[in-house]
């Protein structure tokens, strides 16, 4: 009886080192030599597919007669940010896409909820990027 729970007690040993080995060896060997592409990991967001995504929120609100501007951010895993093409598809009027700043004055009597659609593109691959932004009234017309 003891003989017998001796040998079953070093046959666990025996397997608990036999997978941290395994482990071990796993690790070492087809995990220690691959580097994270910093460049794909923006944010915690991977993006194995080559699609290229705008990764930033605009600002949420502007009051009437100020200057509206929102930086876009993108990203791509196979396209160069330089070589991605993005574009104004909806919006106010009052809106224009310089490179990648949307910028604008709110006029007067614009008060209201605005959509704005952005697409990014690689040239094969296209993202749709739709936000809404709220133009208040101006601080001047509150009595």
């Amino acid at each position: 009886m003891r003989r017998s729970r001796l040998l079953k007690f070093f046959l666990f040993l025996f397997f608990v080192f036999s997978v941290a080995s395994a482990t071990s060896v796993y690790v070492v060997y087809y995990r220690g030599d691959k580097e994270e592409d910093v460049s794909e990991n923006v944010l915690g967001v991977r993006n194995p597919t080559g699609v290229p995504y705008i990764i930033n929120l605009p600002p949420l609100v502007v009051r009437e007669g100020e200057v509206y501007e929102y930086r876009v951010r993108v990203l791509d895993s196979d396209t160069e940010v330089e070589k991605l093409e993005l574009d104004y598809i909806g919006g106010p009027e009052w809106l224009d896409l310089e490179g990648f700043v949307l910028k604008g004055v709110a006029p007067s009597g614009s008060k209201g909820t605005y959509k704005i659609v952005l697409t990014v593109s690689d040239g094969y691959n296209t993202s749709t990027k739709e936000d809404y932004i709220l133009v208040e009234e101006s601080l001047d017309n509150v009595e």
